[in-house]
């Protein structure tokens, strides 16, 4: 179950304080909870992955973890002092920089520098250096000695979206985790788990568009719910209104599939009819990479369903370069009509 805390935006308000709460990274969950309990937890570390899926979320419960009043663990008490400075954000001894704003030799050892510095109220410092693929090589550079040196009350943790942007010497001297996209299972059990919280219900249709959406991010999934909830929609055509037209695309894109797997052309036809000449040409170049996706996770499990597949893609393809809506309903049909099995 999700915890709610305070009101305002989703994104806030349903920000995990506990790593009990955190969606998803479950091997990564488990060795953070080792060795905060244990005392081994390394000083320096390096989350990576796309935005929006915990890594500075999980880098608040560390600093909270690690200074709780009730006793070190990834499950803070969130009301004491020390727990309340950390996630307000209050703390002199808790610092969370956006090093995208800092990317400078002389700005990184203005930071680096206070590495050393013992902490003033806190039993650890942490700092949370985010998005720190902005770096230039050369503020890389000037901050690894410092990694190097820290007090053993020091914590130093690095979020970004890019860890190829890195030079490896910094990256040696990191314990670095890879954040993964969240799946569906995991964002469906927390619109669903919101949805009590909040007294209310959505139509599966909205639910499965919002999933869609978030394309694996906690943060993008939250921010489209509150909208759609707030906005009390009922249906697909309203989600759209105030989610955007790709809502609609999205959606159809995956019911076409399904009636093109299923070899039926009237489902397939009814959907296409509600598109002008330009969102057909949107729909089929969207459609080409939706077959392409599940094709790569298809793969050799399933010989036949692969080969049907790379058949529809090898169509669409065919007439990329022609977008009219009536060659589009041509390569439908053409697609749902052909011998072999359906599949659903």
């Amino acid at each position: 179950m999700q915890m709610k805390y305070g009101i305002g935006e989703f994104k806030n308000a349903y920000r995990p304080r506990d790593i009990k709460y955190v969606v998803g990274h479950k091997l990564i969950k488990k060795f953070l909870i080792n060795s905060v309990e244990t005392n081994t937890l390394p000083q320096v570390l390096m989350f990576y992955g796309q935005k929006g899926i915990g890594k500075t979320t999980i880098s608040r419960i560390i600093a909270a973890g690690l200074n709780c009043e009730r006793g070190v663990s990834m499950s803070p008490c969130g009301i004491c002092d020390n727990c309340r400075s950390i996630f307000s954000g209050s703390s002199p001894d808790f610092k969370e920089v956006n090093v995208a704003d800092k990317t400078g030799v002389d700005n990184i050892r203005s930071i680096s520098e206070t590495f050393k510095f013992s902490p003033m109220y806190l039993n650890n410092k942490v700092y949370i250096l985010d998005e720190c693929h902005m770096l230039s090589k050369q503020a890389q550079n000037a901050i690894l000695k410092d990694l190097e040196d820290t007090p053993k009350n020091v914590y130093i943790i690095f979020c970004t979206t890019s860890k190829d942007n890195l030079i490896p010497m910094l990256l040696d001297r990191c314990y670095d985790f890879n954040f993964k996209a969240l799946n569906k299972t995991e964002l469906n059990k927390m619109v669903k788990d919101i949805l009590i919280v909040e007294g209310q219900t959505l139509n599966s249709d909205i639910i499965e568009c919002l999933l869609e959406l978030s394309q694996g991010s906690a943060r993008k999934l939250l921010v489209n719910l509150q909208k759609v909830l707030l906005s009390d929609v009922k249906n697909i055509k309203e989600a759209s209104e105030i989610l955007g037209t790709e809502v609609v695309h999205q959606y159809d894109i995956k019911q076409l599939f399904k009636a093109i797997m299923m070899k039926n052309s009237n489902i397939a036809f009814k959907i296409i009819a509600k598109y002008s000449y330009e969102d057909c040409d949107l729909i089929r170049k969207n459609l080409i990479n939706y077959f392409g996706g599940i094709l790569l996770r298809v793969g050799k499990q399933n010989i036949q369903k692969a080969s049907r597949i790379s058949y529809v893609i090898d169509v669409l393809s065919s007439n990329i370069d022609n977008p009219t809506k009536g060659i589009f309903i041509n390569d439908i049909f053409k697609v749902t009509t052909a011998s072999g099995k359906a599949y659903v």
